[in-house]
């Protein structure tokens, strides 16, 4: 299963690659942009049924893309959101003999888009994304040991 998901994301990188390598300039078409990126970040505040166990905390998004005309572009997008788990979580999987000193919960991913302008030459311009990726879920408790 993992090495089909490195397959994937490996052959979507050739293909955006491939896009920035073999697509007319955007330039031509008199969209002076070959390229576009973007970077962000802000706060995080989970909802839903996993909200109660969770505090928010951190996000990063970033991305960067080809314009591969004046209407189509292919972009790459990764997103990290980071969460401090609730205490009363912690206190519940503690016991007598185990005592946990951090804990703490994350999520990523990684996805591939073709963004579509619906009028790309207007001075509004509506556009439509769509595309598909991967998101890894991860759940960290650490214990400080002594080492002789």
């Amino acid at each position: 299963m993992r090495m089909r998901v490195w397959g994937v994301l490996c052959r979507a990188a050739l293909a955006l690659l491939a896009c920035g390598t073999l697509a007319s300039s955007a330039e031509a078409e008199g969209y002076y942009r070959k390229g576009t990126f973007f970077i962000g970040g802000g706060f995080n505040e989970p909802v839903g049924p996993g909200g109660q166990y969770f505090h928010g905390s951190g996000t990063l998004h970033m991305g960067l893309g080809r314009n591969i005309n004046q209407r189509f572009t292919l972009q790459a997008e990764y997103t990290h959101n980071w969460m401090s788990i609730d205490q009363s979580v912690i206190q519940q999987a503690e016991s007598d003999s185990v005592q946990f000193d951090n804990a703490y919960a994350s999520s990523w991913s990684m996805t591939l888009n073709l963004v579509m302008r619906l009028n790309p030459t207007g001075t509004i311009v509506p556009w439509v994304t769509g595309g598909g990726g991967y998101y890894k879920r991860n759940l960290q408790i650490t214990k400080d040991g002594l080492v002789y």
